[in-house]
């Protein structure tokens, strides 16, 4: 019997898998609507420069003129910022987003660029670049002004000269060419979901973070030097050239340190799916337990249980995870546990007790199923001793059920006078 209700249980099991895969559909509609995880790159200083090169055409010899790109990184960079969480609702699902706040300064210097001995004649100061490379550009909420040289330009769209994974932003400067250190700041307004992570191109990368969030998972190659996780979280990384293999310069057109990148996710506690999914793979262990119950009783009392009647019992113990999967998009996981698993100790021990007719072995059964469900809960919460518990809590049950049955004479259930001559 335990084996034929497996069949329900697995359909159940499937059913809150499909209930996870939906929900994590909407978190994922939602999250382009909003805005997905941003990534911040950069900034990066493009200098242009001519270079000239001999090529053979139709077996003559010419020297052609090519405009390269030397790709700068910065001195140093610090970033403060603030992530404003949000929760948005679509139906029954909860899609966490936010929007951040940061204020970027830091510098460039110029002597790795001098040193690579370009002619300054060939150096095309007036049309230098720099490059911000943000994952998603929808997420920019306001205006991006650049200050920089003693001068202020807007960012324009797209990234310009310079090859990144990223979308991005640049803006356009004109130099002097004598210039050995240029200091920049620029505010960023920009929306978000999931994550913010960042790309350490700076010599000296310094980045501060705050949020109200409750539940930081910090990730990627670098993390946090300090952190402080009390309402909310503030974190700050500090990463120097030394710990990423990262040129000062790069003279070719490509750049991709993504990664190098590190951040923080806003992570969701554990869903309602998921303590649901892990709970029903429980369910074959609690059938069989309860079972296990009714037959003790039933051999104790000399009763006669129709299979039928294990059948409904049995399919009364797997509609409860149909109940807390159900019960659970609307209210708390532990309110949806404490009402399904009421219903169904409540439902079977009424059942029973109409069959056993015995209010001492019906409350027996009623006290082993909440115990049963009691210790299922606690196991499904722990995260690192949930193997440790479960396997206690199993070599003492399965000890207490030897205890209990060794004087069984399991040939002579119904007590015959045969076998008690």
């Amino acid at each position: 019997l335990i084996l034929l209700l497996l069949i329900p249980l697995e359909m159940v099991q499937s059913l809150i898998r499909e209930r996870n895969y939906r929900n994590q559909n909407t978190v994922s509609e939602v999250s382009s609507e909003w805005s997905r995880g941003q990534q911040i790159s950069g900034p990066i200083l493009t200098i242009p420069y001519r270079s000239y090169e001999k090529t053979t055409v139709n077996n003559v010899e010419k020297l052609v003129v090519v405009t390269r790109f030397v790709q700068v990184m910065p001195e140093n960079l610090s970033i403060n910022g603030e992530l404003l969480p949000k929760t948005l609702h679509r139906g029954i699902y909860d899609v966490v987003v936010y929007e951040g706040k940061l204020q970027a300064k830091g510098s460039f210097t110029l002597e790795d660029f001098y040193a690579l001995h370009i002619a300054p004649e060939d150096v095309l100061w007036g049309d230098v670049v720099v490059n911000l490379g943000i994952s998603d550009l929808r997420g920019i909420t306001n205006q991006i002004q650049l200050k920089m040289a003693g001068a202020e330009q807007t960012f324009q769209p797209g990234l310009k000269n310079v090859s990144m994974k990223e979308a991005g932003v640049h803006a356009s400067f004109a130099l002097m060419g004598d210039e050995t250190e240029l200091n920049f700041s620029f505010n960023l307004d920009l929306k978000g979901s999931s994550f913010m992570n960042f790309v350490p191109l700076a010599k000296t990368t310094d980045v501060h973070l705050t949020s109200s969030w409750a539940s930081p998972s910090f990730q990627g190659s670098f993390l946090p030097a300090d952190r402080n996780l009390e309402n909310g979280f503030k974190a700050q990384w500090k990463v120097l050239n030394l710990n990423r293999p990262i040129p000062p310069v790069v003279q070719s057109g490509s750049v991709n340190y993504n990664e190098h990148s590190f951040g923080v996710e806003l992570y969701m506690p554990t869903t309602q799916y998921q303590k649901s999914e892990r709970t029903a793979k429980y369910g074959a262990l609690v059938i069989a337990l309860v079972f296990l119950i009714i037959f003790f009783v039933q051999i104790m009392r000399r009763l006669s249980i129709h299979p039928f009647q294990y059948i409904l019992i049995g399919l009364a113990l797997v509609i409860f995870y149909t109940l807390l999967v159900s019960i659970s998009e609307f209210t708390s996981f532990n309110t949806s546990y404490l009402i399904s698993g009421g219903a169904v100790i409540v439902l079977v021990s009424v059942y029973l007790h109409g069959v056993i007719k015995n209010f001492k072995s019906s409350g027996i059964i009623f006290a082993l199923q909440t115990f049963i469900y009691g210790f299922i809960y606690v196991i499904i919460q722990l995260e690192d001793t949930v193997l440790l518990i479960g396997s206690i809590g199993l070599f003492l049950t399965l000890a207490a059920i030897m205890l209990a049955s060794r004087n069984v004479d399991w040939y002579n259930l119904k007590g015959s006078k045969s076998s008690e001559q």
